[in-house]
């Protein structure tokens, strides 16, 4: 895998370890890691196609399940397709092999792609590494009212209950198991420093792209130490900080042996007074841990699906077909905004703030790319054309004869291009 150079906002770090293979040949295993900012809840935007093209886990929204620390074993199975199974012995439901698909043991994810869907696959969250021994993850609903999604409706299964946590706009994540925009922490135990693992076993060879999300309640600062094992050998290490408003913790994996399949673990700790908070936000007492999501892009067996190509629509389109947005708000330079707001903006005169020449294209260029068109092209303009109206936000009045447009212009001029079809993805009919 090329080494991506992600234009969004971030802390990066590399790790290489030599393999010594079989005979005189060396095959170098390289990790890199990047903490991005900019892609926040919907993961379909991210840079280089999005993330989750080979497969995806996320939390279900809805439910908050709550599973006793036992010493039991295997703690967590994964069922094809998009389900797992939990073994609690006091809970006749799900005690053994008879719980395996019973939806009251099996509801609290969201899984799909190929890697997922077919179970390629094996994967667990849990408190301990190994088969066996203390399993204790929650699944939180984070809810965000301009979601439309709350209230949280009451579980009904035994050991189930829901709680609600309000999330930063533009931090919930996109679930396709419930077509929304919810939020989904797994949590390690409340009363304990035990570790929270994310665990991949049989993951292909080749190069990857793993994704973990992770997101928080709006009034909440926590941070986290991890360590990226591949095999059970350490790779990289660092911490993740203040996440209330969504952060990836990205890694370009490059030179895992095709030979062999191999076992990919991020075990996270809660690190205390380490976290400074943001406007709003307070520090939260305790010792868990959270990770809300992961995605998988790459390795061999697994291909990215070729794009659609449905064919782009300049800003003129996306302003009167409102019905063919496919997101129901869009995030611009770090602002969130609902689409009637962002349709708004965007029929705005121009006059002699170029803000608004840019704004309609960049919207306009975004919503292309989610709807399935190719983005080889002009995904780094869309991250650059993002990082310019951080810096000018809409209407902050940007002359047509500024250093700051002479910047924005040649930006402009591509996601023009994009949006009428003349790069890499067609036009629409």
């Amino acid at each position: 895998m090329n080494q991506r150079t992600l234009a969004r906002k971030g802390l990066v770090g590399t790790a290489v370890c030599l393999l010594w293979l079989t005979g005189s040949a060396v095959s170098a295993q390289t990790v890199s890691w990047t903490i991005d900012t900019t892609t926040k809840g919907d993961w379909r935007t991210a840079p280089n196609g999005g993330y989750g093209t080979c497969g995806y886990l996320i939390p279900h929204p809805d439910q908050r399940i709550r599973i006793p620390e036992l010493t039991v074993g295997p703690d967590f199975e994964s069922q094809a397709p998009g389900q797992y199974t939990y073994n609690d012995p006091t809970n006749a439901r799900c005690g053994g092999a008879a719980s395996i698909g019973d939806p009251g043991c099996s509801i609290n994810h969201c899984s799909g792609g190929q890697l997922f869907s077919t179970n390629v696959l094996d994967w667990r969250v849990n408190t301990t590494h190994g088969n066996t021994g203390l399993f204790n993850a929650f699944a939180y609903h984070l809810c965000e009212p301009a979601d439309g999604s709350c209230p949280v409706p009451a579980g009904t299964a035994p050991g189930i209950d829901t709680q609600q946590w309000f999330a930063r706009a533009g931090a919930s994540q996109w679930n396709p198991c419930t077509n929304t925009f919810y939020n989904g922490t797994w949590d390690s135990d409340l009363a304990s420093n035990d570790p929270l693992n994310v665990e991949l076993d049989s993951f292909p060879g080749g190069d990857a792209r793993i994704a973990y999300y992770f997101v928080d309640g709006d009034s909440i600062c926590r941070t986290q130490s991890w360590t990226l094992y591949i095999d059970n050998v350490s790779k990289a290490t660092g911490t993740i900080t203040d996440f209330a408003q969504g952060k990836y913790l990205v890694f370009d994996v490059a030179g895992l042996s095709t030979a062999s399949t191999h076992n990919v673990r991020l075990e996270l700790s809660r690190v205390a007074d380490a976290c400074s908070g943001t406007p709003g936000s307070t520090y939260i007492s305790g010792f868990n841990s959270h990770v809300s999501s992961v995605f998988i892009d790459g390795t061999t067996v697994c291909a990215p699906p070729p794009p659609d190509n449905p064919g782009t629509g300049t800003p003129g389109y996306w302003i009167n077909h409102p019905e063919a947005w496919p997101v129901d708000s869009i995030t611009i330079g770090g602002v969130t905004y609902t689409k009637a707001q962002a349709i708004a903006l965007m029929a705005l005169p121009v006059k002699k703030d170029k803000t608004l020449t840019m704004f309609p294209a960049l919207v306009s260029a975004k919503l292309n790319v989610i709807i399935g068109n190719d983005s080889s092209c002009i995904s780094s303009v869309i991250a650059s054309a993002d990082a310019w109206m951080a810096e000018y936000p809409v209407s902050s009045g940007v002359l047509g004869s500024s250093p700051e447009w002479r910047v924005g212009d040649p930006l402009y001029q591509q996601l023009d291009w994009y949006n009428n079809g003349l790069l890499c993805a067609p036009h629409r009919d």
